[in-house]
């Protein structure tokens, strides 16, 4: 059974099942940070997981989905923004892994999927996302977590916009967003009643 502290993380945390329980393992967290080796001494393929063999002695089971859904090919993800272009809805309904190989000195994994999609991954990404996924994001290099802001009626004055500085302006736009994930209101003037 799961520890109270292990099951808290495991709800507010994005991370693979597989990661949950190779960090409940060692006796960590989900997600806690330790060094890791990107180098792969082995590979097992099968047609529902890709058992990897670290060069540190630790095993990963991967599912096909998980790794299909990390794939950063131009098929699959906008280059320019890495937001995924097909949706994990739109796989195969069972999804299978057709081959598997280490490439570039063991730190490189080419993998054939059931539905004919070939995909490449750097393995130390994928080693990071294992078993820290909030501070290895696949699709931005960081994030920038906004901090709800606590305001009282009476102290606070509503942040404004005109309608055309959010119309013509990206800035205010991300200005308004920013300040309703923040501070939850924004005032917005000048609306066209149309």
């Amino acid at each position: 059974m799961l520890s109270h502290s292990v099951r808290s993380a495991l709800r507010r945390q994005p991370i693979s099942w597989v990661a949950a329980q190779a960090a409940v393992a060692h006796g960590q967290a989900p997600g806690h940070s330790r060094a890791l080796s990107g180098k792969a001494t082995s590979l097992q393929v099968s047609p529902d997981k890709l058992k990897i063999n670290w060069q540190d002695g630790e095993v990963d089971k991967l599912n096909p989905t998980w790794l299909r859904e990390r794939c950063q090919s131009e098929a699959t993800v906008d280059l320019e923004t890495l937001q995924p272009i097909v949706m994990p809805h739109h796989y195969p309904k069972e999804l299978l892994l057709a081959d598997a190989c280490l490439h570039d000195g063991m730190k490189n994994l080419k993998v054939s999927f059931s539905d004919g999609h070939t995909s490449y991954f750097s393995l130390a990404m994928l080693r990071k996302e294992l078993n820290s996924f909030r501070e290895s994001p696949l699709q931005v290099s960081g994030y920038k977590k906004l901090q709800p802001r606590l305001w009282s009626g009476s102290e606070e004055v509503m942040p404004q916009w005109t309608h055309d500085e959010v119309v013509g302006s990206e800035a205010a736009r991300l200005a308004l967003v920013e300040e309703l994930l923040t501070g939850g209101q924004a005032l917005i003037r000048g609306v066209p009643q149309e």
